[in-house]
């Protein structure tokens, strides 16, 4: 049995503390509430929710091969294909459709129709958990969480092919994958160019018809899912404390100073820096722990919140908007007085949906061993 990463831990709360706590305050701006509020939004060089989020990626993609790299050998049977695809959709799709079909409720009686998006022929986007993503094509059925979903479906259905890759041609498509990534993000300088040759209309034509913002194309969150597999390859080197350290300097240094990067190239650097130093302070930490130091009562109840937050992370992350907006809803346009009510409102987010996705999680973790319990009994009676 593979030595469990307490890093990922650490890194899915982290991210998964600071991207609520984001949310929090574009709210606070999106409904016009006036007062003092705690507020992380952009630094120097880019914008803190591009960072984290991509991070989120690689762990992904790090959680993954470290997982499965000895695996996906065969197409079925336990460590296949099938069975990778498979547990994939259970960790997604039952949790989702869920909650989605709660809020689809709720928002049909509140706006007193069941067709408020139109034709329900678009719901195959949310059946495939893709309506979020797409929302930059028009109203469809989304009203839970957000882009992030369809992001890490697809992540999921290329990882393979990535695995295979990385195994069999890592330098050459970590190259490629890097040029297209970059060349993605200037691609638009290419726009104001004439049509003398076929590369160039190419080009002008891909960026007419791709309308997603950068941060949320597909080769973005390719790139960091692939950093996440790197990260874990190559642990020994970066995992050690002179590229903790160097990540730190260069992670102020980012924040504080204007650097001339493009906002999607500094937040996939930023998110891997972060990245590096977590993984390393979480193995000092557990190093320590196992020679009996972190034995207080204070790293005891910090350590349960981390494995709280990592377990329940994506009921939060699937819940987190609905309950922020209805939270919020009373001050639109209005005014918070004070920071320790702002605080407090941040804090009553976070608690009810902890709740909520404790709540969901359990529920639907529940059902589905019910579910699997039923059908063996069925089977062995046949």
């Amino acid at each position: 049995m593979k030595e469990r990463q307490y890093s990922f831990d650490v890194i899915r709360t982290f991210c998964t503390f600071m991207v609520v706590f984001i949310h929090c305050g574009y709210v606070y701006v999106e409904y016009n509430i006036a007062g003092p509020h705690p507020m992380l939004m952009t630094y120097a060089s880019g914008n803190w929710g591009g960072s984290f989020v991509s991070m989120f990626f690689m762990l992904s993609g790090a959680a993954l091969y470290y997982n499965w790299r000895d695996r996906l050998k065969k197409i079925r049977g336990k460590g296949g294909l099938l069975d990778f695809y498979w547990k994939r959709w259970l960790t997604i799709f039952p949790m989702f459709y869920v909650a989605w079909f709660i809020m689809y409720v709720i928002n049909s009686r509140k706006l007193g129709t069941w067709y408020w998006a139109g034709s329900r022929r678009i719901m195959w986007m949310t059946a495939l958990g893709m309506d979020g993503y797409f929302m930059h094509h028009g109203l469809n059925y989304y009203c839970l969480g957000e882009w992030f979903l369809g992001a890490i479906i697809i992540l999921y259905l290329l990882y393979p092919l990535m695995q295979f890759l990385f195994l069999h041609a890592r330098w050459p498509v970590t190259l490629l994958l890097t040029v297209i990534f970059v060349f993605n993000v200037y691609r638009h300088l290419l726009s104001s160019m004439e049509n003398t040759n076929l590369f160039i209309y190419l080009v002008k034509y891909y960026n007419s018809h791709i309308t997603m913002p950068d941060s949320r194309c597909v080769w973005t969150c390719l790139y960091g899912l692939w950093l996440g597999m790197l990260y874990i390859q190559y642990k020994n080197v970066l995992g050690r404390f002179v590229a903790a350290l160097a990540s730190l300097l260069l992670i102020i240094l980012l924040a504080v100073v204007h650097v001339p990067l493009p906002e999607v190239i500094a937040s996939d650097v930023m998110g891997f820096l972060w990245f590096i130093l977590l993984s390393w302070v979480t193995d000092f930490c557990v190093g320590q722990y196992r020679k009996g130091r972190f034995h207080d009562i204070f790293s005891g109840l910090l350590a349960r919140w981390i494995r709280f937050m990592s377990k329940y992370s994506y009921g939060i992350f699937l819940t987190h908007h609905v309950i922020l907006y209805a939270l919020m809803e009373p001050f639109r346009g209005g005014e918070v007085k004070n920071l320790a009510q702002s605080l407090l409102l941040i804090l009553c987010e976070f608690v009810l949906a902890s709740l909520a996705s404790f709540l969901l999680t359990e529920g639907v973790n529940g059902a589905l061993k019910g579910i699997g319990k039923l059908t063996g009994k069925r089977r062995e009676a046949a």
